[in-house]
């Protein structure tokens, strides 16, 4: 069986009586940092990190009963240090590998976390994933836990089962956002702010993996990192970025133009943003969002994305829409876009203010500052599409009406003919009229409805004021599309129903004759009452009688029917 059971004193679930019991099992005897982490309730207040060796991360830090207290999964080399990129909580800068996990936020799909763990003990669990270590109630959602102990050099293979085992569980929306090995997660004993419940573990398995096991038994194919090309030349701070010289000889090429001066970061920038189609920004204020003319260069790719990260947020509610992670690319974006920090901050904060549930500004600027850093030395974060649309959860419903964070983006065409059809129907409804479907699709309705009612050719194009030729085109399609049939049918069943009232009115008739004879018998019974039957010289004065009473009624009978004359002559 894959993995190495029994390596603890821990067997069940119910051996772990508090977050200690935890946090001993998964961080006991890891060398490295660990981070202690507080996140403030719908973002007020400050954001709290500390880091940890082991002994005090577990005995010296309370957790019960702690709102939105979180740990590192992994530990690190050295504590944050003002002025240090690489120090903290970065991946860079990575000790050991002790966990991989997944965060399946279930309640967003209307899933229970015990629904989930049903589907996941029956289908998944030693089948197309490992046995998890720990199942963990986060309070609304699950974590997945699986205990390792590897190397920072082993990070390429952390990553590709980290991936692998996201694919596997993406049904149950698996986040995207948490698979980065820096990730911090709940500790059980905690509380979750949002919803008031505590953080408990469903589910405790005694086993610890190898990445090379794992990797074996699924077959995953590591990940292959691209290695820098060894001549490609980089440039200190103030210089044009090899990425605006490339551009810049592009338009030089392009225009006849005359080179800037790479040595001058601004010149360089400037001399892009003069030979490219003019930016423009309309009413930014007012609308909140940023209108960037398109260009032949990079520069198109970032003011559309930007744009769409507007109109992205402007279709989203709730807290949990991917905001932070929208509005670090919006920093990024900006700054690598203008080289104007202050406004890439001022356009970061205008986009978190357009969110349903804004942050605080000063946690803004904090949680996007590593943006302006990275873009300081003369670098950037270079995203593909499929990783932007997959880390901001982008629906193919809200790709739909996006431009460059979609798949399949439409063409100005496309788009253009959008918005022409949008404009026509606003003026429909300002005028209270209907399309040119509505009015046909009514016209033919009319006409099946007088068909139906035996209306000839003639009559239905007077009634209507319709040409015979306007007439034969609809009851050719009516006929196609079933619509004459469907009415013969209704009028069928209308007959039918009609045909049923009248049987049911027939037999009230019956009745009501057969009650009336009943009537008339119990009107002439004195009168038989009153005769001696029994003298007579049938054998059963019984059936006598029934036939004396059946002869006098037939004499009264043909009393009536004879004239009144024969009648005194008979009397």
């Amino acid at each position: 069986m894959l993995g190495t059971f029994g390596t603890s004193a821990y067997k069940t679930t119910n051996d772990f009586m508090s977050h200690k019991d935890y946090l001993t099992y998964m961080y006991g005897n890891v060398q490295g940092f660990i981070t202690r982490s507080v996140i403030p309730q719908e973002r007020t207040g400050a954001y709290y990190e500390t880091f940890n060796f082991a002994d005090r991360l577990i005995n010296r830090n309370s957790y019960y009963g702690i709102k939105n207290v979180y740990t590192s999964m992994n530990t690190f080399l050295t504590k944050y240090k003002d002025g240090d990129d690489g120090s903290g909580r970065k991946v860079e800068n990575l000790k050991r590998l002790n966990a991989l996990y997944l965060d399946l936020d279930c309640y967003k799909i209307g899933m229970t976390q015990e629904q989930v763990l049903y589907e996941l003990e029956n289908g998944y669990f030693g089948y197309n994933i490992p046995l998890p270590t720990f199942v963990i109630n986060s309070g609304r959602g699950l974590y997945l836990v699986w205990k390792i102990d590897e190397d920072r050099n082993a990070l390429p293979k952390w990553t590709s089962v980290e991936k692998y085992l996201f694919e596997q569980c993406k049904d149950f929306n698996a986040d995207p956002q948490a698979l980065d090995a820096a990730r911090i997660l709940r500790v059980p004993y905690s509380v979750n702010g949002k919803n008031g419940e505590s953080v408990r573990i469903m589910r405790f398995n005694d086993v610890k993996y190898t990445l090379y096991d794992i990797i074996k038994e699924h077959g995953i194919q590591p990940q292959k990192w691209k290695k820098k090309a060894k001549n490609e030349p980089t440039y200190p701070y103030g210089e044009a970025t090899e990425k605006q010289r490339r551009v810049a000889q592009w338009q030089a090429t392009e225009f006849d133009l005359e080179l800037p001066d790479f040595a001058d970061y601004q010149e360089t920038f400037d001399f892009i943003k003069a030979n490219s189609t003019t930016h423009r920004e309309d009413n930014a204020e007012k609308n909140n969002v940023i209108i960037f003319a398109k260009t032949k260069t990079i520069n198109t790719m970032l003011d559309g994305r930007v744009n769409d990260l507007f109109k992205l947020f402007s279709m989203r509610t709730g807290g949990d829409c991917s905001r932070e992670y929208a509005l670090f690319l919006c920093r990024l974006w900006v700054g690598e876009r203008t080289n104007n920090f202050t406004y890439a901050l001022e356009q970061t904060q205008t986009l978190n203010k357009s969110f349903d549930v804004p942050f605080e500004e000063a946690y803004v600027e904090k949680r996007t500052k590593s943006a302006e850093t990275k873009l300081k030395t003369g670098k950037t974060y270079k995203y593909g599409l499929l990783k932007l649309i997959e880390v901001l959860n982008i629906t193919d419903a809200e790709q739909r009406e996006l431009e460059y964070l979609c798949l399949q983006p439409e063409t100005q065409t496309a788009r253009k003919k959008k918005a022409n059809r949008r404009a026509y129907l606003s003026r429909l409804e300002k005028k209270n009229k209907q399309t040119k479907e509505e009015t046909v699709r009514a016209r033919r309705e009319t006409i099946t409805t007088l068909i139906t009612e035996g209306k000839d050719k003639e009559e239905i194009c007077a009634t209507l004021n319709v040409s015979t030729r306007t007439f034969d085109r609809d009851k050719a399609v009516i006929i196609a599309n079933g619509l004459l049939e469907r009415a013969k049918a209704i009028l069928e069943d209308t007959i039918n129903k009609i045909k049923k009232t009248a049987d049911n009115a027939a037999e009230s008739v019956l009745e009501a004759a057969e009650n009336a004879v009943k009537s008339a018998q119990e009107a002439v019974s004195p009168f038989f009452q009153s005769t001696n039957y029994n003298r007579t010289p049938y054998g059963c004065s019984a059936c006598a009688g029934q036939k004396k009473k059946r002869s006098v009624i037939r004499h009264l009978l043909l009393r009536r029917r004879v004239d009144p004359e024969e009648r005194e002559d008979s009397s």
